[in-house]
């Protein structure tokens, strides 16, 4: 909505300038500068990259910035919540996609809620529903009790308890970032934060 109505081009195939399929984030910085900086950047890069990338951003790219890391923000009192020890768990959208199957050994799509299926992999004890929805067992609190719980979540997502395809998902030869790949691996970024006791601590 902050570009001319004559920018036609700024969504082709439902990705901002053919490339992006997000509106909002905080990297992505050819998004944020000048086409004729960007053509003149991209000449260093591999022709690989360049093919994907170049077509796009620099032919649609008429008045960046088209990618902003301005945060919405709002205030919650979670004082209430106190006694629960609140977790916020923040994730990017590749891990909806191992939840979903979508780039899964080419396993059935699943419809269950990723927000659903990752909280429940940060309880004490993991229900065997989530399993079934993974189609592996999972192991709570593996890392230890104090262990890193976004490392815990992302290895029960991707293998858990079966050794087999946990070890699948560690093997060059199976993963790539093709469309075509047996298993691709999108963003996969976790960010686990105790809040009581981070506020604590800091």
């Amino acid at each position: 909505m902050s570009h001319p109505a004559a920018e036609q081009n700024i969504f082709l195939y439902d990705r901002l300038l053919s490339s992006l399929s997000m509106t909002r984030a905080i990297g992505n910085f050819s998004f944020k500068f000048h086409p004729s900086f960007l053509t003149q950047l991209f000449s260093y890069l591999p022709s690989t990259f360049s093919d994907r990338y170049i077509p796009g951003i620099a032919k649609y790219s008429k008045t960046p910035p088209y990618v902003i890391a301005r945060p919405g923000l709002r205030y919650i009192d979670l004082q209430s919540f106190r006694d629960r020890n609140p977790i916020l768990i923040l994730f990017t959208d590749g891990v909806d996609n191992l939840v979903s199957g979508a780039f899964d050994f080419n396993a059935t799509p699943r419809k269950e809620d990723p927000s659903a299926v990752v909280g429940a992999l940060l309880g004490d004890k993991v229900s065997s529903s989530v399993e079934s929805i993974l189609g592996h067992g999972v192991e709570s609190k593996w890392h230890g009790c104090n262990g890193n719980r976004a490392i815990e979540i992302l290895g029960n997502l991707l293998g858990g308890t079966d050794i087999k395809r946990l070890s699948m998902t560690m093997d060059p030869t199976m993963i790539s970032d093709a469309d075509d790949a047996e298993f691709y691996v999108d963003d996969t970024s976790i960010i686990v934060w105790d809040i009581f006791r981070a506020a604590i601590s800091s």
